[in-house]
């Protein structure tokens, strides 16, 4: 498998990303994933569980935009309660695994492929959301389709794995 060599900013430290050839370097290269990674032994992993778009008053935004930044923020505010420190794109660096679980999943229109030709909004705003958080990073990605999620106005969860990295 071709190892992907991420640009980020923060340490790696070990952390080796993986895509397979052909389609699924294209598929990386298109939404900013990659397929697989390779943890080093002895790294301390966060897991963040799934985090919802609901707001500190306890509401769910109306505009579904201002509800996925939600979600993220409260992932990114997890990765720092957890030990991570620096900026969002040092923080989002740290970041392997993102599974987000959408209500309908067929709202996401074609973002899981490679094709670009979707006039899908909420999977477009998804996507570029995401993009914002993990900038040059490019974890695994996941996305499940559900039924229904904890509350009936939620829209969309994101669950996220970070590694801390070793301070020497």
């Amino acid at each position: 498998m071709p190892e992907f060599i991420p640009s980020t900013t923060a340490p790696a430290n070990g952390v080796r990303f993986f895509n397979w050839p052909g389609a699924g370097e294209e598929i990386s290269e298109a939404l900013g994933f990659t397929h697989a990674c390779i943890i080093p032994p002895g790294a301390t992993i966060i897991h963040v569980g799934g985090q919802a778009g609901i707001t500190p008053e306890g509401t769910v935004p109306s505009d579904v935009e201002e509800e996925i930044h939600e979600a993220f923020s409260h992932i990114e505010l997890s990765l720092r309660a957890a030990g991570l420190a620096g900026t969002r794109q040092e923080v989002w660096a740290c970041a392997y695994k993102v599974n987000t679980y959408v209500k309908d999943i067929s709202r996401l229109g074609l973002i899981i492929t490679y094709h670009a030709n979707t006039d899908n909004k909420f999977g477009l705003t998804l996507h570029r959301i995401l993009m914002e958080y993990l900038g040059a990073n490019r974890p695994l990605f996941t996305g499940v389709d559900v039924y229904k999620l904890l509350r009936p106005d939620l829209h969309l969860e994101i669950e996220a794995e970070a590694f801390l990295p070793k301070v020497e």
